[in-house]
């Protein structure tokens, strides 16, 4: 009976113990998404333009493209940034917008100097 209540005590603490870290692993990706969300749009911006090849730039950028890969700050979309915001920032890094003409109207596109 002794060993049975020791088993059970240590498989209860092992139990709580697992439960500890998972609790701070959620804990933890709460913070990291929240920090994520908070970063200045800027700063996202440096980093997705870091990632895509200067080949797709001189091509030109989309900005539909751009705020997908970015995060909102909003509570309804945090998934992806303003698009107004996304074109402000841009146009601080020194990126200028033309208008491509095609069949079907026209496609803005995002260039750099």
């Amino acid at each position: 009976m002794i060993a049975y209540i020791k088993w059970l005590t240590e498989a209860s603490d092992k139990a709580n113990e697992e439960r500890q870290i998972e609790r701070e692993a959620k804990r933890l990706a709460v913070l990291e998404a929240e920090a994520k969300r908070l970063k200045p749009i800027d700063l996202q911006l440096a980093e997705v333009l870091a990632g895509i090849p200067d080949e797709n730039q001189r091509q030109g950028l989309e900005l539909a493209q751009l705020q997908i890969q970015t995060h909102g700050r909003s509570e309804r979309r945090p998934t992806r940034g303003n698009i107004g915001e996304v074109g402000q920032a841009l146009r601080r890094m020194g990126y200028q917008r033309r208008r491509i003409t095609t069949d079907a109207g026209y496609v803005a596109r995002w260039f750099k100097p």
